[in-house]
């Protein structure tokens, strides 16, 4: 059970991925004629849009630290994330967050 100081969040989004790459191979025991220069390349790029679906929850202690979680699952052939962290507020309008993802 919850108490009135904790907070959830259910989270629906969209996730933006690209991926781009541009590779150069050099054969030096190959003849010329079959690769001019003695290389060849290859590059290409593609991006789409999936959608996501998670929670983020923030558990305030008696003090200046929050504890903070989030979680998300979402399309691509199934992509996920998890973040964990502390929110310490050390003065007021101040605050850094620790977390690892």
């Amino acid at each position: 059970m919850l108490d009135d100081a904790t907070k959830v969040d259910l989270v629906g989004a969209v996730r933006y991925t690209k991926l781009a790459t541009d590779t150069v191979v050099r054969i030096a025991s190959v003849p010329v004629i079959v690769f001019p220069g003695g290389a060849t390349s290859a590059e290409g790029s593609d991006s789409w849009v999936d959608a996501v679906v998670g929670a983020r929850a923030l558990y305030p202690d008696s003090g200046s630290l929050v504890l903070l979680g989030y979680s998300d699952v979402g399309g691509s052939d199934l992509t996920c994330e998890l973040i964990g962290g502390v929110n310490w507020n050390f003065s007021k309008g101040c605050t850094a967050i620790f977390g690892y993802r």
